[in-house]
């Protein structure tokens, strides 16, 4: 049984199309994980403090994460042009907590991802272009100086439009 379950996640994170242009596997990746022996694969078995210890199966985590793609990251590609690089999607507990991330993180319910381009220059067009398109987003946070964007969205429709920038662990600035 263990080799075919191995066997379903694998292909579960290869094959499952999220919507017209992200794949699962592009939200579950992590160079971390691997280092660490992380399986962060999306399962049912894993409480998420925020909902009160309540499961988070991995049908409602799918969801959140296709809504993501159908309500920010597709309009965000089409209008860039270009592909968009998932550097941080989908996090188990264990591996949120690997990082030092808060229960609480939205990554943990696949509503959140961070995206980099590699240039500074091409997150700060992205950042931007969320704004101008009027996506509805829930939080976009520039993090790290502009080395990735954080971006969330509730399938829920709950969405704050909260904008932040993180230059230090500490130090969040609400605009």
């Amino acid at each position: 049984m263990k080799g075919s379950q191995t066997h379903f996640n694998k292909a579960m994170k290869e094959d499952i199309y999220l919507s017209q242009y992200f794949q699962l596997e592009e939200f579950t990746r992590s160079e971390t994980a691997e280092r660490l022996g992380i399986d962060n694969s999306i399962k049912t078995n894993q409480s998420h403090s925020s909902l009160g210890g309540r499961w988070l199966s991995q049908l409602s985590i799918i969801n959140s994460l296709c809504a993501l793609c159908e309500a920010i990251l597709e309009p965000l590609r089409g209008a860039y042009g270009k592909a968009i690089h998932i550097s941080s999607g989908y996090r188990c507990l264990q591996l949120n907590r690997a990082i030092g991330s808060k229960d609480t993180s939205q990554h943990i319910k696949g509503e959140a991802c961070d995206i980099s381009q590699g240039l500074r220059s091409e997150n700060l067009k992205l950042f931007r272009l969320i704004q101008d398109l009027g996506l509805p987003f829930d939080q976009l946070i520039w993090e790290g100086g502009g080395r990735w964007i954080h971006v969330s969205h509730k399938a829920n429709g709950h969405n704050r439009g909260q904008i932040l920038y993180l230059f230090s662990i500490i130090n969040y600035q609400l605009l």
